[in-house]
């Protein structure tokens, strides 16, 4: 896995809501496509980015590391 995908992985952990393709490549300075080919190459392996139309992409549930969580909780985020 690439750069952008790991940074598309952390950003979506820090998310508590699904998140358009557009906000994501907004806030990578990246076309939606390149968010679309980086999504579909982190799912290639596992299923951790659930997508809804018209609701954008979040982590699956099972897929948030704890860590994460425990950064959201001590951030106040």
């Amino acid at each position: 896995m690439g750069v952008l995908e790991n940074q598309i992985l952390m950003f979506l952990g820090q998310q508590s809501d699904f998140v358009y393709a557009q906000k994501i490549s907004s806030t990578f300075d990246v076309s939606t496509k390149t968010v679309y080919r980086s999504i579909n190459k982190i799912n290639e392996t596992n299923k951790i980015i659930a997508s809804r139309r018209g609701r954008g992409y979040r982590l699956t549930t099972i897929s948030v590391p704890p860590w994460i969580i425990h950064k959201k909780i001590t951030n106040g985020s």
